[in-house]
C-alpha cells in the first residue's frame, strides 16, 4: 500500500529452500539448508522460533555423513506443519513444541518435492520425491496408495475437494490419476465417477492369477534354479512368479510318490471316519453309588459293555432315564447320599448283595476276556484296511 519494499529479514542461515505463509496467525515458515525450520513474525520482523529438522531426520534415516537440508514446508492449520527433508523424511510438528510427533520416511533417500492436505479428508497427507507419490495417514504413517510412474516426478496438484491428482514430471504430458476413496471427480469431469462405477462391477483378472510364487529356497528344491534369468522366471521381491502349470509339472517330477502319498492319508481318514460312526458311546456311570447305577442299567439290560453287542442310541436313551430322572438325581449326586456297606440295615440284606457280588464278577471276566477278544479284532480290522488301501492303490496304478 505504500509502494515500498520493506526491511529484509536478515537470517544467520547459509540459504533457505522452502517457505510457507500462515494466513491464520501469519507467521513466515522457511527451511533452511542446515535442516532448520526457522519462523518469523513479519509484524515484529524478528525470528520467533527455530527448530533443528536435521536431528530428526538423521535419527529416523541412521545417515550420520549428510545434513539434511529441508526441501519443502506445508502448514495444514494454524498450528500443525509438516517439514520435508532432501533425505526422504516428512516430519509432522506442532509449533507449540520443538519435536516431531511423527515422522514418515520414503525409504528413496530423495528429496520431498511437495507436502500436500487433502482438502475433505485432513488426515491424509500426500507426499512426492523423484521416484514415488505416496498418500498415507499422518497420525499412524499407513499408506493409502502409492503411486510410481515410469519417469521421474517433479511436482503435484490435488484438485481441491476431490479424488483427482495431477503429477508433473519429465515426459511432455501430466500424468493424472483419480482416487475414488479420496473424494469424488470434480464437477467438470463427472463422467470418470461412471467409469468407476462401471469398473467395479466388472473386476479385471489379477495378472500373477495363473502363476505360483516360489522363493529362491523352493526353486532349489524343485531343481528350477537353472532357470533364473530366463523368460519362465519373472522376478519379484524376494521371489519369482513361475507359470502354475510349470509348477504342477516340476513338483510332480520332484515328489512322484506325493499324490500316492496323499490318495493313501485320504482313504484311510475315510475308514477312521466310518469306523467312529459306528460307534455309539458308552453311558457314563455316576461317582456316587457307582455300583447301584451299574446293577439299574444290568438289570434293565441296556448297559452296553460289549462292543460286539452294541444297540442303536434310541435303545439307550431309555436305560438312562432313571439316572437323569430329576427324582432320583440327588441319589447319585449327593455324596450324602452315599451307601454304606456297614451299616445294620445294609447287612441284614447281605445274602442278597453276595449274590449279587459274585454275579458281578463272573459277568467282569467274562467282558474282559471279550475286550481282549475286541482288541484283537480291531488290530486285525486296521490290518485289514491296511491291506485294503494298498489293494486300491494298486489297482488305480495298474489302470
Amino acid at each position: 500500500e505504500q509502494g515500498q519494499y520493506l526491511e529484509p529479514l536478515s537470517s544467520k542461515s547459509t540459504g533457505f529452500n522452502a517457505c510457507e505463509f500462515n494466513p491464520e496467525h501469519e507467521l513466515f515458515a522457511c527451511g533452511s539448508v542446515e535442516g532448520h525450520l526457522e519462523c518469523y513474525d513479519p509484524r515484529v520482523r524478528s525470528l520467533v522460533g527455530n527448530i533443528d529438522c536435521a536431528v530428526y531426520a538423521n535419527s529416523n534415516s541412521g545417515n550420520s555423513v549428510s545434513l539434511p537440508a529441508v526441501s519443502c514446508i506445508k502448514f495444514k492449520d494454524a498450528l500443525n506443519i509438516a517439514v520435508g527433508t532432501s533425505t526422504g523424511q516428512i516430519l509432522m510438528f506442532d509449533i507449540r513444541s520443538n519435536k516431531p510427533y511423527f515422522i514418515k520416511d520414503h525409504n528413496y533417500n530423495l528429496p520431498i518435492k511437495r507436502i500436500d492436505f487433502h482438502t475433505l479428508n485432513d488426515d491424509y497427507v500426500l507426499s512426492i520425491d523423484k521416484k514415488i507419490c505416496k498418500i498415507w495417514n499422518r497420525h499412524t504413517g499407513k499408506n493409502l496408495t502409492s503411486i510410481e510412474p515410469a519417469t521421474p516426478l517433479n511436482d503435484m496438484l490435488n484438485i481441491p475437494g476431490s479424488g483427482l491428482i495431477c503429477l508433473t514430471n519429465d515426459s511432455p504430458k501430466i500424468f493424472v490419476y483419480y482416487i475414488p476413496t479420496l473424494g469424488n471427480a470434480p464437477k467438470w469431469c463427472t463422467f470418470l465417477d461412471n467409469i468407476t462405477e462401471e469398473l467395479e462391477e466388472k473386476p479385471a483378472d489379477t495378472v500373477y492369477d495363473d502363476y505360483k510364487f516360489l522363493t529362491l529356497k523352493e526353486l532349489d528344491t524343485l531343481g528350477l534354479s537353472h532357470l533364473i534369468g530366463s523368460d519362465l522366471l519373472r522376478a519379484y521381491m524376494h521371489g519369482y512368479f513361475m507359470d502354475i502349470r510349470l509348477y504342477n509339472q516340476a513338483k510332480s517330477v520332484a515328489e512322484p510318490f506325493a499324490f500316492a502319498e496323499y490318495r493313501k492319508q485320504k482313504l484311510r481318514a475315510k475308514i477312521d471316519l466310518k469306523r467312529e460312526k459306528s460307534r455309539v458311546p458308552l453311558p457314563i456311570v455316576p461317582t456316587v453309588n457307582k455300583e447301584l447305577a451299574e446293577k439299574l442299567l444290568h438289570d434293565e439290560g441296556d448297559f452296553i459293555v460289549n462292543k460286539k453287542k452294541k444297540q442303536k442310541a434310541a435303545d439307550t436313551k431309555e436305560s438312562l432315564t432313571i439316572l437323569k430322572d430329576s427324582r432320583f438325581r440327588s441319589l447319585f449326586t449327593n455324596p450324602d447320599m452315599q451307601i454304606d456297606a456297614n451299616h445294620v440295615s445294609f447287612k441284614n440284606i447281605a445274602p442278597l448283595v453276595s449274590r449279587l457280588s459274585k454275579q458281578t464278577a463272573v459277568e467282569d471276566e467274562s467282558i474282559s476276556n471279550e475286550n481282549d477278544e475286541d482288541q484283537d479284532e480291531e488290530e486285525q480290522e486296521d490290518d485289514d484296511g491296511n491291506d485294503l488301501i494298498d489293494d486300491m492303490l494298486t489297482s488305480d496304478e495298474d489302470n
